[in-house]
């Protein structure tokens, strides 16, 4: 197997209505006659309505390689960066191999379509995958943990790098995962690649200094449900906090709960997406009975530091190929009218390095253990990337 040389190139478009004038800003900016390798997979970002416009499906058609990925609040490449904008990564190489596929939906047994899925894809390559990149499906009552211990068992130990599907509803009832130019609600979809590439896995969090010392206990719940806090409805227990029922807590997700084992385990940031119909919180991982809750803050000072700082150290570390980024959605809402500042600060920063950053409903990525191997896991309230 020959080393790997990986090229990635990267397009933006804006235009949400005409179909062949977005296909073509594409395939112009990729200039795939010069620059495609033997081998290619596409990674696609976008506003929601470019699925609904037909963009998505045509661009997928048009292209001579398979494309997974999903919908975004806001995203950013090299050259362009917004809330209603569409990019494509391609990764490509001489070496490399690259499969896509997507589950059927996890509604009903989600391990046996992530087996299935998987399976499926990797009988298309020489072995087993070195990396995947993978999009999951905002699904209310299954938080990302359960999702990824899903894949995690289907795929063994393989380092898995991706996000959970988001949109600009407060709802995310046009969170789409994509694969082929098709969209999906409840299935994921993900792109194997299979050859030799280590990529660097960076994740920042939210300050320490900025947790509140006093904690609630958890004391109903089920996986990512949140029923009672301190014997109180999780409504009630918000009501304490000083936040505001209007609109069903519009705006909770910006806040960031710091979620305590209580059992020698880091610590981890949590978010409430929303309270849903039965009146429970729905949280973007799971959230144990027993453990403690402690409300914290991110601002927009914090989002803007992280930020530079996370370019810094990608440069740094120096990125050969490009780099691949999820910031949380949450991240985001602490910017508040400035929606594009941390966008706005990789175009300029790594104005030289091939790059795609879009906002996440929960990032997945690697992190190191004591022992020195990877471990996969879900955050919150993370700005995340993967170097190549």
């Amino acid at each position: 197997m020959g080393v790997s040389l990986l090229k990635m190139l990267t397009a933006f478009t804006y235009e949400l209505d005409d179909v062949e004038l977005a296909v073509a800003e594409i395939k112009e900016q990729l200039n795939l006659k010069q620059n495609l390798r033997k081998n290619a997979v596409g990674i696609l970002s976008c506003y929601a309505e470019f699925v609904d416009t037909g963009v998505v499906d045509a661009l997928c058609r048009a292209l001579p390689f398979e494309v997974v990925g999903s919908t975004t609040l806001g995203n950013a490449t090299n050259g362009g960066c917004g809330m209603l904008m569409l990019s494509l990564t391609v990764l490509t190489d001489d070496h490399l191999r690259f499969a896509t596929t997507h589950t059927a939906s996890l509604l009903e047994n989600p391990q046996q379509a992530m087996d299935e899925a998987y399976h499926a894809a990797v009988a298309r390559l020489p072995g087993r995958p070195s990396l995947i990149l993978a999009y999951f499906p905002f699904i209310q009552d299954m938080g990302g943990e359960l999702l990824l211990e899903c894949l995690r068992r289907a795929t063994g130990e393989v380092p898995i790098y991706g996000t959970v599907a988001c949109d600009h509803n407060l709802d995310y009832r046009e969170a789409y995962t994509l694969n082929n130019g098709e969209g999906f609600r409840s299935s994921l979809s993900m792109a194997l690649i299979y050859g030799s590439i280590s990529p660097t896995f960076l994740v920042a969090s939210i300050p320490k200094e900025g947790i509140q010392k006093q904690a609630a206990v958890i004391t109903a719940s089920c996986g990512n449900l949140v029923k009672t806090v301190n014997n109180l409805p999780v409504e009630q227990y918000l009501l304490t906090l000083g936040l505001s029922a209007g609109n069903g807590f519009a705006g909770i997700s910006a806040i960031p709960f710091v979620l305590d084992y209580s059992s020698g385990t880091r610590p981890a940031a949590r978010v409430i997406y929303m309270l849903n119909g039965e009146g429970e919180a729905v949280c973007g991982g799971e959230m144990p009975e027993g453990a403690t809750l402690a409300i914290s803050s991110l601002d927009h000072d914090n989002v803007i530091h992280t930020a530079q700082q996370m370019t810094e150290t990608i440069l740094k570390v120096g990125a050969q190929s490009g780099a691949l980024l999820f910031s949380c959605l949450s991240r985001n809402m602490a910017l508040k009218t400035r929606m594009e500042a941390e966008l706005s600060i990789f175009m300029q920063r790594l104005a030289g390095v091939p790059f795609a950053v879009s906002y996440s409903g929960g990032e997945c990525c690697p992190i190191q253990e004591e022992g020195g191997g990877l471990v996969n896991r879900i955050h919150n309230f993370t700005l995340t990337a993967c170097i190549f």
